[in-house]
């Protein structure tokens, strides 16, 4: 299976620098047709790993939490 990064957004809030990264899993295969391509959320503080998941509802809870939204 192959990772490909399909969205990365940079946000500054105060002096800590958050990435938002969302990445797919491409299979190769006679499966390929089948299934879902497996999506995998990260979340980046100052480029350390503070969050990776496979679940968006983490995902998108964590963010806004971090947004103050």
């Amino acid at each position: 299976m192959e990772i490909l990064e399909v969205f990365n957004q940079e946000v500054k809030v105060g002096k800590n620098k958050y990435n938002f990264i969302v990445k797919e899993g491409y299979m190769t295969g006679w499966y390929r047709s089948k299934r879902r391509r497996p999506k995998f959320y990260e979340i980046q503080e100052n480029n350390k790993t503070i969050l990776s998941t496979s679940l968006h509802q983490t995902y998108y809870s964590y963010k806004k939490r971090l947004l103050g939204e």
